[in-house]
């Protein structure tokens, strides 16, 4: 009995670490929940030939989410939506965003530069600067959703999602599914999506971007606070041919690759 009780409680904290508590952006100890760890730029390609020619958008191992994507901005975040990523949800009355972009730039919110102080001291009456409480007033939120089929004969390979950087942070779901947390916003963002993803159906993509959260109390440099979501991709492989550094070697690994 009580070796049971040990290994149920064992299993109960591996659920427990994963799991999504949605404070993750108000927590000083947390900046990334499921995130793949960072690395140098690698691709892996199909076949030989694939990788001399190096063209990575050429390669059956990759696939662009770049395009339209549906999309919700609130400027507080106790109004963002907390069940959008659940299949079925309607989202018939968002916007239509396209991927790479700033809220800014398309008429979400002001762009703001920061030469020396917090983002949010820059307007005055924008919203409180009160360490290390982070403001929900003005603290705006993007609400992201696509739906996507991935290939047919990606079944059975590992399949990585690529977020080329995201400011200033991002939870991500798949398939009404929570995957994970990842702050370090100038950074890529890469999550393993190979249990949530079913080749050759339809995928839900979705995913929640706050402009401010406790680590950003961090960021007191030269600092241009604009929400970017830059290129968003797919890549998968098996046993492939991997370029790294334009040497080619053959390699059995998941595939990633740099975008800045």
């Amino acid at each position: 009995m009580k070796i049971l009780f040990l290994i149920g409680f064992f299993l109960i904290s591996l659920t427990t670490m994963d799991a999504q508590t949605f404070k993750e952006w108000q927590d000083p100890e947390i900046n990334a929940v499921n995130r793949a760890p960072m690395h140098t730029n690698f691709f892996a390609y199909e076949s030989t030939e694939a990788a001399t020619e190096a063209v990575k958008e050429k390669s059956a191992n990759f696939m662009t989410l770049n395009g339209i994507w549906k999309f919700r901005w609130v400027k507080d975040s106790d109004a963002r939506p907390t069940d959008f990523w659940k299949i079925g949800y309607n989202d018939k009355g968002w916007d239509d965003l396209p991927i790479p972009a700033m809220w800014e730039l398309n008429g979400y919110d002001v762009p703001l530069y920061s030469g020396v102080g917090f983002d949010w001291k820059l307007w005055k009456g924008w919203c409180k600067n009160n360490p290390p409480v982070v403001p929900v007033e003005n603290n705006h939120v993007g609400s992201y959703r696509r739906e996507i089929i991935v290939p047919s004969d990606w079944k059975g390979k590992d399949i990585i999602a690529h977020f080329g950087s995201v400011s200033s942070n991002i939870y991500l779901w798949v398939n009404g599914k929570f995957v994970g947390y990842s702050e370090d916003s100038k950074l890529e963002a890469e999550f393993n999506l190979t249990s949530y993803l079913k080749p050759g159906q339809k995928n839900l993509i979705a995913f929640q971007v706050f402009r401010l959260f406790f680590n950003a109390f961090g960021n007191e440099i030269i600092n241009t606070p604009l929400n970017v979501t830059r290129r968003i991709l797919l890549q998968t492989s098996d046993n492939q041919i991997l370029l790294v550094n334009n040497a080619t070697v053959i390699q059995p690994l998941f595939t990633v690759e740099d975008f800045h």
